[in-house]
């Protein structure tokens, strides 16, 4: 109803039609004439209200705002000759100024309450009486058809032209007064990208149109670039086909409008891949990420802002940060697949997690690494609706993790080597060792892929027998490191087990950080051992490493393993196994 169109199935009993108009001092007679049909008259509203009644849409009130003098000279002439069932005029003096003004808005305003038993249908009559009353009603007009929504409508506003003496013809100027909405649904697109009131004043458009326009605003709302893309791309495609239903709506200043509106486009719009000229199925999948689609979705995040979306933008910031690094590690192909995106966030999860740890980091790695944690935690609070004990109650988190980000999209783009810490060296092989080096050979002989490295957790007296293993499975070419422990049995008396074996995480940080891959064996030595290697394959998925871990199964007599230990066991997979080189990764919030 708002859009201008009575909702459909409404029959015209269920609607009030109201005449209003403002009255002069003089009444002559006069045949005014109105769609091809012309009518005697002394007064212009009185020839409307007979025009429109002849086509059955009798007034059933007719207000007058009336002068003193007015009053006494024309409103009885009015009163008993409109054709309405309920005439009132409104006492209102000749002058000017913000009082009298606002007291002539107020008399308007009050004849209607603020929610209408029926909805109201609107006829301005702008002829007659001083002219700044016929400004003042229609501002009037417009004020009651906003704020009640669809229980208001102007449908009519009529203004009596005298060519010659005796003649009259009323002139619908309506479509005037559908400019201002034009222009309000063109500013509310702009600011707040909803393209809904278009779509409303053009309800009985095409439907493949008016379901664009929808699409448009669900787009920008929910922040999908791509999606709103293509959206954007296929309406300026349209431009002819909108610009035709705008003059179809009689709309003044239609082809300025268009041309507003589809301008506009031109800063989110995105054309399909491969040089095509329409976004086909599967077109998505092959685009390519490059420096302008960053930049779009860039801009695009400053505008969610701008606009107050912030909950949607912080969302939409993080996944840009993601797809900034893949541009920087050069995964520009396939970049929405999970399998690309994955790695890519595991490297800012470990970026985060170094960044409260004493491990050297470059400048843009320690930014990246704040930035991530502070832009997961922002989105976090904002995803879940304030559902925590901290308040939120401004924006200014969201501005300054936007703010942080353009200082990084500021720097000078770096190697991807200078951006992803470690992950040089390597499978690494952790294992535990006590007094039966059995387990431990059989690691080394039945891991495949083999290992490049090996961290060996053993005791003072266990340590020779570790050697000898490693010697025993041709593998004294590794990278072996034995890390000796105080007591093989517990922490040093007084450290708490959890403080301890936190410690022993941090210790051995850097060799995690520096491998590819980890696998862990979880068979061997003491219950403390198996602790250790336990919580380091905890730490290296921390670190967002692909981790596997293993037991080992020997199934020959104690006395047996013991006489003869260098004779490999069966590796039993817990986490991973023999051909998931690829370890899936833990996921952070």
């Amino acid at each position: 109803f708002a859009s201008g169109a009575r909702p459909e199935g409404m029959a015209t009993g269920d609607i009030e039609r109201v005449l209003v108009t403002s009255l002069g001092k003089e009444a002559k007679e006069t045949t005014y004439e109105l769609h091809d049909r012309t009518v005697p008259a002394p007064l212009a509203p009185i020839a409307l209200s007979k025009l429109l009644d002849s086509e059955g849409r009798r007034f059933h009130r007719a207000i007058a705002f009336c002068t003193p003098e007015a009053k006494a000279k024309t409103f009885p002439t009015f009163r008993s000759e409109v054709q309405a069932d309920v005439v009132k005029s409104i006492d209102i003096e000749q002058s000017s100024g913000p009082d009298a003004d606002e007291e002539f808005l107020e008399a308007l305003t009050n004849e209607f309450p603020r929610r209408p038993a029926k909805p109201l249908e609107l006829f301005l009559d702008l002829t007659q009486g001083p002219r700044h009353f016929a400004l003042l009603t229609y501002v009037g007009a417009l004020y009651l058809q906003a704020l009640h929504g669809d229980r208001v409508r102007v449908a009519g506003a009529y203004y009596g032209f005298f060519p010659q003496r005796g003649r009259g013809r009323l002139f619908d100027l309506r479509r005037l007064l559908d400019l201002p909405r034009w222009a309000n649904a063109l500013h509310t697109y702009d600011e707040t990208g909803s393209a809904r009131g278009i779509a409303d004043l053009l309800e009985d458009a095409n439907r493949s149109l008016l379901n664009r326009l929808k699409d448009l605003s669900f787009t920008h709302h929910a922040g999908l670039p791509l999606e709103l893309g293509r959206v954007a791309f296929e309406l300026q495609k349209r431009e002819k086909e909108l610009g035709k239903a705008l003059k179809q709506h009689g709309v003044p200043l239609a082809q300025q409008l268009k041309c507003q509106f589809v301008s506009s486009l031109g800063d989110v719009a995105k054309e399909p891949p491969d040089g095509a000229q329409d976004w086909r199925q599967g077109a998505k999948g092959r685009l390519l990420l490059d420096r302008a689609e960053l930049e779009r979705q860039q801009k695009f995040i400053h505008r969610l802002l701008d606009q107050g979306h912030d909950a949607v933008a912080v969302g939409l910031l993080r996944e840009h940060i993601v797809n900034w690094l893949l541009w920087q590690l050069g995964r520009t192909q396939g970049w929405l697949e999970r399998e690309v995106r994955t790695p890519a966030e595991s490297a800012l999860h470990t970026l985060r997690q170094l960044s409260h740890s004493s491990e050297p980091l470059t400048e843009q790695q320690a930014k990246l690494g704040r930035l991530w944690e502070q832009l997961t935690d922002e989105r976090n609070a904002l995803a879940h609706h304030g559902m925590r004990r901290e308040e939120r109650r401004s924006a200014r988190k969201t501005r300054e993790a936007v703010a942080e980000w353009d200082k990084v999209l500021s720097l000078p783009d770096e190697p991807s080597g200078e951006l992803l810490p470690g992950g040089t060296e390597g499978r690494l092989l952790i294992a535990p060792c006590g007094m039966s080096p059995g387990s431990l050979y059989s690691a080394l002989v039945g891991v495949r892929p083999k290992p490049d490295s090996l961290l060996v957790f053993c005791s003072e007296a266990s340590e020779e027998g570790a050697r000898r293993a490693v010697e025993q499975a041709g593998c004294t070419a590794l990278d072996a490191e034995y890390a000796r422990l105080p007591s093989p049995f517990g922490p040093r008396a007084g450290d708490r087990p959890e403080r301890a074996l936190e410690k022993l995480a941090e210790a051995h940080r850097r060799r995690l950080l520096d491998a590819s891959e980890v696998d862990v064996c979880l068979t061997g030595g003491t219950t403390w051992m198996g602790l250790i290697v336990g919580r380091l394959a905890t730490e290296a998925r921390r670190l967002q490493r692909p981790t596997r871990e293993f037991g080992l199964v020997d199934r020959r007599s104690p006395e047996e393993q013991r006489s003869k230990p260098f004779v490999a066991g069966e590796l039993v997979w817990i986490v991973g196994g023999p051909d998931d080189g690829a370890q899936a990764r833990a996921e952070e919030e």
